[in-house]
């Protein structure tokens, strides 16, 4: 006996309104290729650092810019046009390039603050960019540079996105554009949108391809349009379903989560040919196959499902998210095999025998006997190489799961070499229940990393209280300061017998006189200036911790051990 007509009716409208509200759900899901979700749930401090240096940091918000080509004056006209014109976008906080828009204010704060910050010190440590035709270039000059930061996040991928389009049209748009000149790019930003863009290409043609060889397998076994949509229904509403469980389980859906999608269309597919080939046996009476065959097929579902269920305890949220796709996807198509394709089944419905293709199988499997004993020395070779090479058999290496080229890798490395940023990859974090005893901390270990730039062990780090020095620090610069009395005997037996009237030492002595009892420097002053985008990169609050970031810079040719 068939199945009732409501009960097929009821479960075709709860099917129908479960694919809208997927599709609305995932019409409103963000997609990201953050690697942040394969690093731990619950991380260590150090840990939980990197990952909102990589979500949030000044450092993702840092564009480096190169253009190449052309000869030097172009490059540099370009730079200026570029910059002038990105500076009135409201997307970028900084846009330097070389050019002194900064300088006044830079004179202006540094001069009024002489006798607090260490002024040479500061400008004369570590390296710099070169300058060709009055901007930022490369050492070999072949390329100028500029470096930029975006108001927006590098976390939010599609305002990265809308960063890179700005600076590209600013380039196309120049004036002095010329077709032998070219823009490069890179950054964290750029990383991410490259990232996302590869992520969403490869998983787009894989699935394709995945999807032409079932269908093309299936057209090939059923003979039959009709039986091949039907086929297909399971695995697309499982994939749906997948996609709004994770949006909905984890807020955002990972680029690799929808790559998992393909494995899942393998699985998925095998419920409905069971159904056609069980029915089509018995179809006289097709809740027939339910009763004998759907045990059968249920208890390899719940398998499946109590598998990737183990995937849900991981500490790593990419890890439970590709947990939580798989789920659900095996549910939904199993829920459709068995509640909805009967319903739709026609009534002459009929594939194309394979018996014979399954009887030439049947004879080849037990042909294969003979074949035990090579089987056996193949998986003991298997093993023996396994145990060979245990000590590599695992990449722990997070980047091995990024998408990015070596090309951009290799581009990024240059530009920041030019740049003369520090090496990301050594950095020291000095933590504190408040800035100032971060401060003090940070210029106690900056004492010491001098000894060793010094000694040639490093080429150089940047420290937050190069530019923003510690209270007790100030202090202590304050009062070293003599009184204007004592100044003023000082200098009076210093021109004695001088031709120099000690008159003119008046405006000295009110300086040193206001620096004595000005306000000390606090992180707000440095607001307007080029040394404002070093504190906020290096200074930084998290939740009720302060930490000092002090990246390093390894010798040219060497490394930091």
């Amino acid at each position: 006996m068939s199945p009732p007509r409501h009960s097929g009716a009821t479960a075709m409208v709860l099917w129908l309104v479960s694919l809208l509200a997927c599709i609305g759900i995932i019409s409103r899901t963000h997609f990201t290729t953050d690697l942040s979700a394969f690093l731990p749930r619950s991380p260590t401090p150090e840990q939980q650092l990197l990952m909102d240096q990589i979500r949030d940091g000044l450092a993702s918000r840092l564009i480096l810019v190169g253009i190449e080509g052309a000869d030097a004056p172009t490059r540099a006209r370009l730079s200026r046009e570029i910059a002038q014109r990105l500076r009135a976008d409201h997307a970028f906080l900084n846009v330097n390039n070389g050019e002194p828009v900064n300088a006044e204010r830079d004179r202006m704060f540094l001069f009024n603050n002489r006798y607090l910050v260490q002024l040479l010190d500061q400008f004369d440590h570590g390296t710099h960019p070169k300058q060709v035709e009055g901007v930022w270039a490369s050492r070999d000059g072949s390329r100028a540079l500029m470096l930029l930061q975006t108001r927006a996040a590098g976390s939010d991928t599609d305002a990265q996105q809308g960063a890179m389009a700005a600076i590209r049209q600013a380039f196309d748009h120049a004036p002095g554009a010329t077709p032998s000149a070219k823009l490069v790019m890179t950054g964290p930003g750029v990383f991410s949108v490259t990232s996302r863009d590869s992520i969403k290409h490869q998983v787009t043609r894989l699935s394709l391809i995945s999807l032409a060889l079932i269908a093309t397998l299936l057209w090939f076994v059923y003979r039959s349009f009709s039986a091949l949509v039907l086929g297909l229904l399971p695995v697309m509403s499982g994939v749906l379903a997948g996609i709004a469980a994770v949006s909905l389980g984890f807020g955002t859906v990972h680029g690799i989560t929808l790559g998992f999608g393909t494995a899942l269309i393998g699985e998925a597919v095998d419920y409905s040919i069971y159904l056609f080939v069980q029915s089509e046996q018995n179809s006289a009476d097709r809740q027939d196959w339910i009763k004998r065959f759907w045990p059968t097929i249920r208890l390899g579902v719940l398998t499946s499902i109590f598998g990737f269920a183990s995937l849900l305890l991981s500490g790593f949220p990419g890890l439970a998210q590709l947990g939580l796709y798989a789920m659900a996807g095996l549910i939904a198509a199993a829920t459709v095999t068995r509640f909805v394709l009967p319903s739709l089944l026609p009534a002459n419905f009929r594939i194309h025998d394979v018996s014979a293709i399954g009887l030439a199988l049947s004879r080849a499997v037990q042909g294969a006997a003979v074949l035990r004993w090579p089987a056996a020395i193949v998986l003991l070779a298997a093993c023996a190489i396994v145990v060979d090479h245990r000590a590599s058999l695992w990449n722990a290496n997070i980047a091995s799961l990024s998408p990015v080229s070596q090309a951009d890798v290799e581009l990024d490395t240059r530009l920041r070499a030019d740049m003369g940023a520090p090496d990301v990859r050594y950095l020291v974090v000095v933590s504190g229940a408040n800035q100032e005893s971060v401060l003090r901390a940070s210029e106690h270990v900056s004492a010491r990393l001098q000894t060793l730039v010094e000694q040639g062990e490093l080429a150089g780090f940047e420290s937050p209280s190069r530019y923003l020095p510690s209270v007790a620090t100030q202090h202590a610069r304050q009062h070293s300061l003599p009184a204007r009395a004592v100044l003023e005997t000082r200098l009076a037996q210093a021109v004695e017998g001088l031709p120099v009237d000690a008159r003119r030492f008046v405006p000295f002595l009110d300086d040193v006189d206001a620096a004595r009892n000005r306000p000390l420097l606090q992180a707000a002053d440095l607001k307007q200036t080029s040394m404002a985008m070093a504190v906020d990169a290096l200074l930084i609050q998290q939740q009720r911790q302060w930490r000092a970031l002090l990246p390093l810079t390894a010798p040219e040719g060497g490394s930091i051990a």
